[in-house]
């Protein structure tokens, strides 16, 4: 009996955090938190591709997934030096948001330092 009282208990605070919070405004700030839709969807869907390629290749070849690692590793410090992503990009975003978005722009760090800022 105990249980079932917490767990209308958890309902009921979920309940109220729906009601009092806008749940569409929330859903239009997640799809456009990179610039755009088509943007934030480009970002997640090509990092989500990456980072399982990345991680199957701990299985396949440890050597490789630390060599990648290292990339990263310096691409976000060439990336930070050269001001990619731009400061304003990265103002309204949270801790693990940033960290994506770098980590987006470590992948393709040679892209960037050729052309420069977008």
């Amino acid at each position: 009996m105990d249980n079932y009282s917490i767990a209308v208990a958890l309902l009921i605070i979920a309940t109220l955090a729906i009601v009092f919070n806008n749940p569409r405004e929330e859903q239009r700030r997640q799809a456009t938190k990179y610039g755009s839709w088509g943007r934030t969807s480009l970002i997640n869907l090509s990092m989500l591709g990456l980072m399982m390629a990345w991680s199957y290749t701990v299985v396949i070849w440890p050597e490789l997934f630390f060599g990648i690692l290292i990339y990263l590793f310096f691409g976000i410090l060439i990336n930070q030096s050269a001001g990619v992503p731009a400061t304003n990009e990265l103002a309204h975003l949270n801790f693990n948001d940033r960290l994506w978005l770098r980590t987006f722009y470590a992948w393709w760090w040679p892209y960037y330092i050729v052309v420069g800022r977008n």
